[in-house]
């Protein structure tokens, strides 16, 4: 999707061109015999930034639904809050965390304040090279999300291993397949 439409509910409109698709360019530094590289990227969010699943029971229709064009889900106030902050996280990746999943794409957490309490929120995406391009990468963020207080939706069963956002950037480009340390 290259737009999201806003969302209405009664009198409220939610605006959602800050998760449109976008283009960042990437600078990494140059460092000892390794001269500067420059990453162009394409970057999209999908829907689960700013919707969550319904809870059980609960129907996806009502007011709140949103769909795309693959599901409905329900409109979230909060995490819409939250995904305002999307693209600066996703822009300062190469400062943050990155960790592997089970999945093969990757995760960072931000310690978000949000009206004075700081809470986690977590950023999953994935990186890839459309095939028949030679330099453009995608960034897709997958889902983001505050981790709840009893830490239910904190990622499980992985040994999430730390890696650097340039190498993910670097071994996506270069078609080599980048896996956690040992």
């Amino acid at each position: 999707m290259n737009s999201w439409r806003p969302f209405c509910l009664a009198e409220q409109t939610y605006e959602l061109t800050h998760l449109d698709k976008y283009v960042h360019t990437y600078v990494q530094p140059a460092k000892g015999d390794n001269p500067e590289r420059k990453y162009v990227v394409e970057i999209s969010f999908s829907l689960h930034c700013f919707t969550r699943g319904p809870e059980s029971g609960e129907s996806t229709k009502t007011p709140y639904a949103y769909s795309d064009a693959k599901e409905t889900r329900i409109f979230d106030t909060r995490r819409y809050e939250l995904s305002k902050s999307l693209k600066t996280i996703v822009e300062q990746l190469p400062m943050s965390a990155c960790f592997h999943t089970n999945h093969s794409t990757y995760f960072s957490i931000k310690h978000i304040n949000e009206q004075g309490v700081v809470e986690d929120y977590e950023i999953y995406f994935s990186v890839s090279k459309p095939a028949g391009r030679d330099s453009k990468l995608q960034i897709f963020v997958i889902t983001a999300y505050p981790r709840d207080r009893e830490y239910t939706n904190k990622p499980a069963g992985r040994r999430n291993k730390k890696i650097n956002f340039f190498v993910i950037l670097n071994n996506v480009l270069q078609g080599k397949a980048t896996r956690p340390a040992p």
